[in-house]
């Protein structure tokens, strides 16, 4: 299939199974957005067909990088969020039709919950990935983590500190773009609360799960989730709780960990990479301008964690 039909066949399907753009939350820059707290465990199968997720708002990630406010016809993909006291939540989904996902070797994460790193451009001579992003603050413009995800379930997590005041006399030679890549760091776990992520194919067309690096067929795309424990991504410190554990008779001072978060802000910027596409770079931001997504931290989507 020629690459503009398969383009074309992309924006079918999503006009198929999405609503039109009026149907999406309120995407102005000064918009606060709720995350609803989830009812119940959120099984991690790649699948998002559980209630709380099928109540949760969609939010495009349609924005052309480096043309600000203007986004595609059909968003090539869609992301939710929830949260829990031990958890913040990401689901997503791409429309692709033709998934490539390159991992690049490398292993990393806490002991007992290692997980593969992903490629996140170009790898000559083989074809341009695709990959999403998740860029997550908590109102800090100067500290955050950057995460990748692929169709293949490979994760990194990138820890960026950006912009701090001595830089501009300093110079840094860590930093020659006034940007710190912790690719050496990891999302830590705490506890019961542990980092996991899943994907799950779309059925396509002809029939049969949307497959990964295979040019030969038309692919539908795939759905994700992310389960991001709160000590892991940086939550402040004044939401951490220790509570009883009933099931095992322990006093509150020595129970397990929860994190109050209901009622707090926390800015998400979604990209999507599609190595295919005439406009790689996609992202959810109506606000954001060209050049480094990480120096533009105050642009980025706000939501409100909603519930207790």
């Amino acid at each position: 299939m020629k690459k503009t039909h398969l383009i074309a066949f992309a924006g079918l399907l999503t006009a198929l199974f999405w609503p039109s753009r009026t149907m999406f939350p309120d995407e102005a820059s000064n918009a606060v957005s709720d995350i609803p707290k989830c009812s119940g465990p959120v099984v991690m199968d790649g699948r998002l067909d559980e209630t709380d997720w099928k109540n949760a708002a969609s939010f495009p990630v349609w924005y052309i990088h480096g043309r600000k406010g203007e986004h595609a016809s059909e968003p090539p993909m869609v992301v939710r969020y929830l949260w829990d006291d031990l958890y913040l939540y990401i689901g997503y989904e791409v429309f692709d039709t033709n998934l490539v996902a390159v991992g690049n070797g490398a292993v990393q994460g806490p002991a007992g919950n290692r997980r593969q790193g992903c490629s996140i451009w170009e790898n000559p001579p083989g074809p341009k990935v695709d990959v999403v992003e998740f860029f997550i603050t908590f109102n800090d413009e100067n500290f955050f983590w950057e995460l990748h995800h692929n169709a293949s379930n490979q994760f990194n997590d990138v820890l960026i500190i950006t912009g701090l005041p001595r830089w501009k006399q300093e110079k840094p030679a860590m930093v020659p773009y006034g940007i710190y890549f912790g690719n050496e760091e990891y999302l830590q776990d705490e506890g019961e609360a542990r980092f996991a992520s899943a994907v799950s194919m779309t059925e396509k067309p002809a029939g049969g799960p949307s497959t990964v690096n295979d040019p030969r067929d038309a692919d539908a795309g795939y759905s994700a989730e992310i389960r991001l424990p709160w000590y892991g991504i940086g939550a402040p410190a004044t939401a951490r709780k220790r509570v009883a554990d009933e099931s095992s008779g322990n006093s509150a001072g020595a129970g397990r960990v929860v994190w109050a978060m209901g009622g707090r802000e926390i800015r998400i910027l979604a990209v999507c990479q599609n190595g295919d596409a005439e406009n790689r770079y996609h992202h959810s931001s109506p606000e954001l301008a060209g050049g480094w997504f990480h120096t533009q931290a105050p642009a980025f989507p706000l939501y409100r964690l909603k519930g207790p």
